[in-house]
């Protein structure tokens, strides 16, 4: 039963990888800073976290911030809550309204 799981988890990535170019690359590329630009459907309290690829969260960008419905924008400067730049790698920028998960932005870093 486990082989068959790998092999067709295998086979979903595989299918995954060939049918992304650079037109539908799932990542923003993020150097020095980064602009998150997110849509809320409705009022309320909104949190904004990064996360790292081991789903530690480094940074939190908006804690318990009343928002109005629609466009805004959130600046990361790559480092984290301590101010270190916390290394190049893949990081999960999460929306969250009123405790619910909204958003969700893959950032590639590469500082490099």
């Amino acid at each position: 039963m486990k082989r068959w799981i790998i092999v067709i988890t295998g086979i979903v990535f595989s299918l995954l990888l060939t049918s992304c170019d650079s037109t539908s690359y799932p990542f923003m590329t993020a150097i020095d800073t980064v602009d998150i630009d997110y849509t809320l459907d409705s009022s309320g309290t909104v949190d904004v976290t990064v996360e790292n690829s081991y789903m530690t969260e480094v940074r939190t960008l908006i804690s318990s911030e009343e928002q109005e419905a629609g466009l805004h924008t959130v600046t990361w400067d790559l480092l984290d809550d301590e101010g270190e730049y916390p290394g190049d790698g893949l990081y999960t920028v999460e929306v969250f309204l009123n405790g619910d998960r909204v958003f969700v932005q893959i950032l590639e870093v590469n500082r490099q």
